[in-house]
Parts: C-alpha cells; sequence; structure tokens
C-alpha cells in the first residue's frame, strides 16, 4: 500500500474522496493506493479548536505512518493535532485518536509490531489500531516509562 500526504489538492472529481471529519477551511488530503484496486483521496479534517486557531495561518501539519504488522493495510494519519487510524484498504476510519500531539512531531513505524510510534516536543506514544499507550513524558525518570 502506498500512502502519501499531498501537497495541493486534487481536481474535483479526477479521484474518489472519502471524508475524515473534513472541515470547510483547513484539511490535510492523502492519497492511497494500493497498486490494484481504485486509488482514493481521503480529505481530513482538523478539530474545532484548531480551525480557528492563528497557528495554522500558514498551514496544516500532515504526516501517514503505516502499521508494520500488516503490510500497510492500516494506517495512521495526522492532520494538525489529530490522528486516525484507518483501514487504507476499505476506505474507513478504525477509530480517532485521543491523543492530542504538539505541532512538531514524528512518526515511526518499528518493524513487525503492532503499533506506531509518535513523539513530539512533550511525550511519546504508542498508537495501537485499538488505543493510545503514553510511552514517555519529558523530564520524566526512565524508570517510569512504559515497556513495549
Amino acid at each position: 500500500m502506498h500512502v502519501e500526504v499531498l501537497s495541493s489538492i486534487p481536481m474535483s472529481g479526477s479521484i474518489r474522496e472519502r471524508h475524515f471529519n473534513a472541515s470547510p477551511g483547513r484539511n490535510a488530503w492523502v492519497r492511497f493506493d494500493d497498486g490494484i484496486g481504485d486509488p482514493w483521496v481521503g480529505v481530513f479534517g482538523l478539530r474545532s479548536d484548531e480551525y480557528h486557531s492563528a497557528r495554522l495561518s500558514t498551514g496544516m501539519p500532515a504526516a501517514v505512518a503505516p502499521f508494520s504488522d500488516d503490510a500497510g493495510r492500516t494506517v495512521l494519519v495526522i492532520a494538525g493535532t489529530h490522528g486516525y487510524v484507518v483501514d487504507a484498504v476499505l476506505g474507513v476510519m478504525l477509530r480517532e485518536s485521543a491523543i492530542y500531539c504538539g505541532y512538531n512531531f514524528t512518526l515511526a513505524s518499528p518493524p513487525a509490531r503492532d503499533f506506531v510510534l509518535l513523539a513530539d516536543e512533550y511525550r511519546i506514544h504508542a498508537v495501537y489500531r485499538d488505543r493510545d499507550v503514553q510511552v514517555a513524558l519529558a523530564g520524566s525518570d526512565p524508570d517510569d516509562y512504559v515497556s513495549l
């Protein structure tokens, strides 16, 4: 499965769209393509408090990371500070993540694991298909970290 955040909005009608909390303003546009079927674009919206935030006046951070244990069928999409766990083959949202991440973040998919790591300035989370687990908090004692 090939998944990428698009840098521009596709021409209307050029590709099938699926909306996930799409807003009338800023959204992240993500293209999903398994190489054998019809590609599609997910339109992922911001939370209402982010939509009105001046911090987003120059754009919205967005990123994607596949879960490595199922060959990328499941994907974590971050739009703004909000996460979505998506079944990329069926084109359905499995759940919205409860994590509120900072605007400077990174994603990592550890090999053969059933989670994606999300790290921002303050903490590290493991995002699973069915839950979010805080692994570490900046400034905390390493003995308090969660084992994965």
